[in-house]
């Protein structure tokens, strides 16, 4: 079964500002010119509004990639 990461894919987009059609999991927050910090605190505020609550600090830190945004979505 593969996994659906489209609503982290969307959020991403969202964040950096790009279509969502280029968002691949390759991207971080190193290697990903669109991602600095303030796409990363726009990020931020798209998780929390998609969750409906308020990410810690260790949870902010820890987004780093495409991996990092859908386990931080997929947590409850």
């Amino acid at each position: 079964m593969t996994k659906d990461i489209s609503k982290s894919k969307a959020v991403l987009s969202v964040a950096l500002n790009i279509s969502v059609d280029k968002v691949d999991s390759s991207m971080s927050l190193n290697n990903t010119p669109e991602w600095d910090s303030l796409a990363h605190m726009r990020l931020i505020l798209e998780i929390e509004k998609e969750k409906g609550s308020k990410l810690t600090p260790d949870q902010v830190i820890s987004i780093v990639d495409l991996e990092s945004v859908e386990a931080t979505l997929s947590k409850v």
